[in-house]
């Protein structure tokens, strides 16, 4: 039988490597409509989930299908997971998983235990680390998350069967762990139950913190202090789906250099895209507000390189009105001129992203116009100037 501590994915000595723990809770034994409620458990505000399990499999299937990194390659993969049942997980996740996979306290803490080992005096490796589910927090910086069988009978404390995510994230900032790490911890917010009944809370698992720090270490929460997050219902949580969004291609950019051909997803990329999909996913549904946080040590690193240019939809206009009609033309130097949608203003093209030369005959008496342009995803609007002949 597989442990919930053994790699899915096993690929050990063979140089540079990067390690991932995900972590997906949305069925609890013991709140209401659990298997087991207990009394601590109806007393909480907690319900049961339908969209964090699906969510933490849809990411684990994103890192085994696409994810792509210049120099290294996936060691191991732990997925701990405990989906309703009627869940559907993605193949690639499904398949992997075998014998006990539960997010029960004792299995999360057997995985976490296993992962600290294979991490342990890898400075050039990375790690990736993604949990969701029920989430409270202890402190305003705090995120820690619920598992599977929290509020049994009988545990030591309120939070027994728990992760302090942010205490296993400051766990993990010591010179003895690899230094580019990046951390979504996809979960609520909110004050823990109970929490004013207590002077302190002790919130759930955690590891010693060792001396020195790490080079990079964002940590992409997916609301603030005090909000909730939000779940489609049977589909995955805003936070997995602007990340998804953001993954495949949409938060690309150019590797420093504007003539490189080279497409990635870095730290600096994701921040500011991530947080703009969640929030216009969120405004899709009336009067629902959700915003991402960043905290960590956010210095730049990259997280994924595309294997070419992402598209993105280009709209050129002219200004000013009475310049137009005029030609245009968009041209770069590998794939030479590009075809433009319509017969007039605005021009629409579904084009790769990279750097342009954008050409504009405009009506007399105003100039041609040439700019020279990068065009980036996720979309593109352009205002061609033009000025009026002497």
């Amino acid at each position: 039988m597989t442990s919930a501590a053994t790699n899915l994915i096993n690929h050990p000595d063979e140089g540079p490597g990067i390690h991932v723990l995900v972590l997906g809770v949305s069925r609890y034994l013991h709140i209401k409509d659990g298997e087991s409620p207990t009394e601590k458990g109806l007393a909480s505000r907690f319900g049961q989930l339908s969209s964090p399990g699906r969510s933490a499999a849809t990411f684990a299937a994103w890192l085994i299908e696409k994810h792509r990194h210049p120099t290294h390659a996936l060691r191991s993969l732990r997925i701990v997971l405990s989906p309703q049942d009627d869940e559907t997980l993605p193949q690639s996740v499904a398949a992997l998983l075998q014998g006990d996979h539960r997010a029960t306290r004792a299995n999360v803490e057997a995985a976490i235990a296993a992962f600290k080992q294979d991490i342990m005096e890898q400075r050039d490796d990375i790690i990736i680390v993604y949990a969701a589910g029920h989430g409270v927090q202890v402190t305003k910086q705090g995120a820690t998350l619920l598992l599977e069988d929290y509020a049994a009978d009988g545990q030591l404390n309120e939070l027994h069967a728990a992760v302090d995510m942010t205490g296993l994230h400051n766990g993990f900032n010591g010179s003895i762990y690899p230094d580019n790490q990046f951390w979504f911890i996809d979960a609520c917010r909110e004050d823990a139950p109970n929490l004013s009944r207590f002077e302190a809370m002790v919130a759930g698992i955690q590891i010693d913190v060792h001396p020195g720090s790490v080079a990079s270490s964002p940590i992409f929460f997916a609301t603030g202090p005090d909000a909730k997050a939000y779940g489609s219902t049977n589909g995955t949580s805003l936070f997995c789906q602007g990340l998804m969004h953001a993954l495949d291609k949409a938060a690309a950019s150019t590797n420093k250099d504007p003539l490189s051909r080279d497409w990635v997803i870095s730290v600096n990329s994701l921040s500011g895209n991530l947080q703009q999909f969640v929030k216009e996913l969120a405004e899709k549904y009336p009067g629902l507000k959700q915003d991402i946080d960043l905290g960590g040590k956010p210095n730049n690193a990259l997280f994924h390189q595309l294997d070419g240019p992402p598209h993105i939809k280009l709209e050129l206009d002219l200004n000013p009105t009475a310049a137009k009609p005029g030609e245009c033309r968009l041209s770069d130097d590998q794939n030479g001129p590009v075809m433009l949608e319509g017969a007039g203003w605005p021009f629409k093209a579904a084009i790769p992203a990279g750097l342009y030369l954008i050409s504009v005959k405009p009506e007399h008496p105003y100039k041609e116009a040439t700019r020279i342009v990068q065009l980036e995803p996720p979309a593109m609007e352009k205002n061609i100037s033009t000025e009026v002949k002497p």
